[in-house]
């Protein structure tokens, strides 16, 4: 169920169809695979993002192998061959923002709080979609598994359930699982691809039909069809070039910076924003409102994600008084 590779080919032969096509959307419930009715049909999948997994082979509904579904006549699914892997290890990072597909070994929050089993009593409960999905968690489920994963898909990446009896409405924190680093050799390959795209850029250049990301989705994207209003995910990748971001804001509000002040005016230390202590909030909601290409348990960072305030601002990381200041952020 941890598969994230490109193999988007069945043992005999087959091409895989797009998870989200319209004949999968329209056909996947009478198709023996493991469904489930209680779940939409994203939520079998990690990070519940079909759109994510294009055509490659995959697990989501927990079957003996990964498998996708194909065209024969009509709708079916067939397994795929998938080796195993000899020499294996798992990296202690999430290469998505979310982290589904997260299977380290953390097992403390941000603010070092234990995790509780995630088959523990207070831990299931109220839990439709990990009660439900086989598939929710990319490794075996076990009596002693407390380890940071993202059954859910919550926005802010892997996190576990908590006890504490000094904060009894604190139920769960996010965990600190950062950001896997790319090489400087997929730095290279990811700008030779982007100067080989750049004639056909200039041919669109004059069409305003450049992917973005209008709303609450997780990534740029873009119509396709106008007719019924099919849209479709960009492949944008993730900036993690050696660029050091601007430390100045370029609009009154400064919703678009992104540089690596993290103190208030005051001089107090901020708070990581997947952090629930030692304040509570629920600001990681807003994750689109974020200029970032994605945030870990290490952002820290000056933002202004909420339309109300006036400028870049944090919550207070020492426990006191005030919750939230404002930064000391200059125009440019």
């Amino acid at each position: 169920m941890e598969y994230l590779g490109t193999m988007s080919v069945t043992e005999t032969g087959k091409s895989c169809l797009t998870w989200d096509s319209k004949q999968v959307a329209s056909s996947y419930e009478s198709i023996p695979a493991g469904f489930t009715e209680i779940l939409f049909f994203e939520e079998h999948f990690l990070n519940q993002d079909p759109s994510f997994h294009e055509n490659y082979c995959r697990n989501p509904t927990g079957l003996e192998k990964p498998w996708c579904f194909v065209n024969d006549n009509d709708l079916q699914m067939e397994f795929c061959w998938i080796p195993q892997c000899n020499d294996f290890s798992v990296p202690e990072c999430k290469l998505t923002q979310k982290g589904g597909e997260y299977m380290g070994t953390k097992d403390k929050t941000i603010s070092g709080f234990h995790c509780i089993p995630w088959l523990d009593h207070d831990s299931s409960v109220v839990d439709r979609i990990r009660g439900s999905r086989k598939g929710s968690l990319p490794d075996e489920l076990t009596g002693s598994h407390n380890f940071c994963r993202n059954p859910n898909g919550y926005p802010g990446g892997p996190w576990c359930n908590v006890r504490d009896s000094g904060r009894p409405n604190l139920k769960c924190e996010y965990c600190d699982v950062p950001f896997c680093d790319f090489h400087d050799s997929k730095r290279t390959r990811e700008s030779q691809d982007q100067h080989l795209s750049s004639e056909p850029a200039k041919e669109t250049r004059d069409h305003s039909n450049f992917c973005r990301n209008y709303g609450p989705r997780l990534r740029p994207w873009c119509l396709v069809t106008v007719e019924d209003a099919t849209w479709e995910y960009c492949r944008i990748p993730l900036c993690r070039g050696p660029k050091e971001p601007a430390e100045c804001q370029q609009t009154k509000h400064g919703r678009e910076y992104s540089g690596l002040k993290n103190v208030t005016r005051s001089g107090k230390k901020c708070q990581p924003w997947l952090s629930q202590t030692p304040n509570e909030h629920s600001t990681i909601l807003y994750l689109p409102a974020f200029p970032d290409p994605g945030l870990d348990s290490r952002h820290n960072y000056c933002r202004n994600p909420d339309v109300v305030k006036e400028g870049p601002w944090c919550y207070n990381g020492e426990g006191t008084n005030p919750e939230w200041e404002y930064c000391d952020i200059q125009l440019c």
